[in-house]
């Protein structure tokens, strides 16, 4: 049924990274901004493609949607939770520990802050509710088991 709490975990995640595709995700000093797919300079002008983290980002609002459609097949949505669980890790590792510390030594001195967006520091919820999606879907696959059991 798709009407299950599960769903709305999912759609957290689609709703998440959706705003996150369209938002600026950084402040780098006052002079760069950096989004989902580029680092450019306060002039529009591109300086680094951040290809990696759209692709990532696209791929976790694919994966959601999909495991939100398979829900007559409970094992397989319970191993799209799981591999979205691994996918928005390495998304908040590219996110928060890979990228700034490439782009700020390649373009910035390394004393220039770097300021997150609220949406990205809270593109760490979209982590807790896959779990809590998975959880959900495991309990749901231990009523029918114990459903068929009784019969």
């Amino acid at each position: 049924m798709i009407q299950r709490i599960q769903t709305i975990y999912l759609f957290i995640n689609v709703l998440f990274y959706s705003i996150l595709l369209f938002t600026p995700i950084a402040n780098i000093g006052n002079e760069y901004i950096m989004n989902i797919w580029t680092l450019k300079d306060m002039n529009g002008a591109t300086l680094s493609p951040t290809y990696y983290l759209g692709f990532m980002a696209l791929l976790i609002i694919i994966i959601s949607t999909i495991a939100i459609f398979s829900f007559k097949n409970r094992p397989s949505q319970n191993k799209l939770c799981v591999s979205l669980v691994i996918m928005i890790m390495f998304f908040i590792i590219l996110l928060f520990f890979i990228y700034p510390d490439f782009l700020i030594k390649q373009f910035v001195s390394d004393a220039t802050p770097m300021n997150f967006s609220l949406w990205t520091i809270l593109s760490v919820i979209p982590l807790a509710t896959s779990l809590l999606a998975n959880k959900a879907i495991l309990k749901d696959e231990k009523k029918i088991k114990e459903s068929k059991r009784l019969r």
